[in-house]
């Protein structure tokens, strides 16, 4: 879309590129991202074509809600498996509440907790990005958890801010701070020294510049953290032991970064 020409017509352009966009989104059963493009294609250039786009959403909504009284009880029995011990036989009941109900959140959630016991946090992470895309949402809080129990920190940080948990986010700072204590171990900056993906961090220009930007607002130290391009940079040099977030009692103020 922002390769279009800066023309009278691009507005018309736009909303029928969106409405392309909108018809294959919902073919995949990625509903909300179909639903924002054709809501968007609407608002450029109202057409019966984005209406009826949105209108097959919300019917195909209402069919993968489906019948929430038997996903219900399949997640019951679900519950009673996994107190058992038995992951596997929960999964195949919670597979059973999906095709009852596609939408039915307390399937996503213990979806979500069997599968980061048997296999890991990508396919935990997987079923909630399935179910955003089908409109359930607001999982910031779980995500943080995720992420954290995952030792990915800024990832874990960013979501606990999106959550207003403040006791998860000075857990996880926390956590970071003592991640840089452990780093501070003789050799641990010598080696990393070598590191050519650390040297690219340092003389990349956007962290140059939040850097600099942080010299004078500390305060937006976190606020990098949890940025998705920033943040992961940011904690390979706290994990190399270059970067410094200092305590309280440390100078400059706390939150203020500090290469060493």
């Amino acid at each position: 879309l922002a390769g279009l020409p800066d023309t009278p017509d691009r507005p018309a352009l736009q909303a029928k590129l969106l409405l392309r966009k909108g018809r294959i989104l919902f073919l995949q059963e990625r509903l909300e991202a179909a639903d924002a493009a054709f809501t968007e294609s609407q608002k450029l250039a109202p057409s019966a074509q984005a209406s009826d786009g949105r209108a097959a959403v919300d019917e195909r909504r209402a069919q993968l809600r489906g019948d929430e009284a038997k996903a219900a009880v399949e997640v019951a029995e679900a519950r009673l498996l996994i107190d058992a011990g038995n992951l596997k036989e929960a999964l195949v009941k919670l597979e059973e509440a999906k095709k009852a109900d596609r939408l039915y959140r307390p399937g996503f959630e213990l979806r979500v907790q069997v599968l980061r016991k048997m296999k890991g946090l990508k396919p935990a992470l997987d079923v909630l990005r399935e179910a955003e895309e089908l409109g359930v949402n607001n999982w910031a809080p779980l995500k943080a958890e995720l992420y954290e129990e995952a030792g990915e920190l800024h990832r874990s940080l960013q979501h606990y801010k999106e959550a207003k948990d403040p006791e998860g986010t000075r857990r996880v700072i926390g956590k970071i701070e003592s991640m840089m204590a452990k780093s501070a171990e003789s050799g641990q900056v010598e080696r990393a020294s070598q590191d050519p993906l650390i040297h690219a961090i340092l003389n990349d220009p956007i962290v140059h510049a939040a850097m600099e930007k942080v010299k004078k607002r500390p305060k937006l130290a976190e606020m990098y953290l949890t940025d998705k391009v920033l943040g992961p940079k940011l904690m390979r040099l706290i994990q190399a032991g270059i970067l410094k977030l200092p305590s309280a009692s440390d100078e400059p103020p706390k939150g203020k970064f500090v290469v060493k």
